[in-house]
């Protein structure tokens, strides 16, 4: 580096107000400013479409919507920050709540059916950590597999049916301080999973291992272990989503969670997190899940049908991912510049 190089940048060239701002934050903390600042734009225009928006007993609706989707997206974070994915929590939700709804209709109390489920869920997750780790398959390719496995065992263990619960709506019909029970899950699980991306050395460790792996085994790493205890979590998480879901709706689907662990990654990587790992928060995910509920739900206050939907929700999700990808682009050029 030669000394003109070195000197610091002239006033002039340095970045004043919001930008400047916004550089402080870092690449991750900007992005999570930027994505609250679009939420308060949709809230306010969504405010202005519908005047049932702002009630609050839709906005706890919004809540109660949105907590399966924030659990599974909890345990989508864990895992894109370390570079991994998991498609299959989806399926794994459905086939926990369906065996949830049989062992309740069965007499089984409720604590054996939340033990047996969750139990179920991490051992899912665990055989996805151990099969990615000992073939070195993608992530992505092989859950893939697992959700269809997953799929199939709901569909022959319910004979394609819906199952009634009839003991077990407390949870989704319970209410602490005022706030849906479903929604106060959901934001437990979501703060455990942001403190453990920061304070513990578990999410430490995740966050090196997406950012550069080979790097992060030479510091002596356990890469491995790293990975099946995320997905083992995942599994959890994924089981926990189940038994919400279930309870929320009163009835277990053998095809109740597909196509939720497509939402999480949705969320998720609007929150700001990099499909190729090393880069996310648990901020951004909450922001990114509120935002695709928000979505849903003044749609649906304006009674857009369902495939306009599908195209409004695909379009933000599209416009999020081309955003981060042009944002990475952009302060990689930068860095390169200096």
């Amino acid at each position: 580096m030669s000394a003109v190089d070195s000197l610091p940048a002239a006033a002039g060239d340095r970045p004043r107000g919001p930008l400047a701002l916004l550089r402080r934050l870092g690449p991750t903390g900007s992005h999570v400013a930027a994505l609250a600042l679009v939420l308060v734009v949709v809230v306010v225009v969504a405010s202005l479409l519908s005047e049932t928006f702002l009630t609050t007993d839709n906005l706890l609706n919004v809540t109660r919507q949105v907590a399966v989707l924030g659990i599974l997206a909890g345990a989508t974070t864990l895992l894109m920050v370390s570079g991994g994915i998991d498609l299959s929590i989806g399926a794994c939700a459905s086939l926990c709540g369906v065996i949830a709804a049989k062992l309740l209709n069965g007499d089984a109390s409720a604590t054996v059916a939340v033990l047996a489920v969750v139990g179920i869920g991490m051992g899912v997750g665990l055989l996805n950590g151990l099969a990615i780790v000992a073939s070195g398959a993608p992530p992505l390719i092989l859950t893939l597999g697992t959700m269809s496995i997953l799929e199939g065992f709901s569909q022959a263990t319910t004979n394609a049916e819906t199952i009634p619960v009839g003991n077990f709506g407390w949870l989704g019909a319970a209410t602490l301080l005022g706030i849906p029970m479903p929604a106060v899950v959901a934001g437990v699980v979501l703060l455990a999973c942001g403190l453990l991306l920061r304070y513990t050395r578990l999410g430490r460790d995740a966050l090196a291992i997406g950012g550069n792996e080979h790097a992060s085994f030479v510091a002596g790493i356990g890469i491995g272990r790293v990975k099946i205890a995320l997905y083992v979590i995942a599994g959890a998480l994924a089981a926990l989503a189940g038994l919400v879901l279930v309870s929320r709706v009163g009835a277990a689907s053998p095809m109740g969670g597909v196509g939720l662990e497509l939402q999480a990654v949705a969320a998720v990587v609007i929150g700001g997190a990099s499909l190729a790992g090393g880069r996310g928060s648990v901020a951004g995910t909450v922001l990114g899940v509120v935002l695709l509920g928000v979505i849903t739900n003044v749609l649906n206050l304006l009674n857009v049908q369902t495939y306009y939907q599908s195209v409004a929700t695909g379009a933000v999700i599209a416009i999020a991912v081309m955003s981060g990808q042009a944002g990475t682009r952009w302060r990689s050029d930068r860095g390169a510049g200096h």
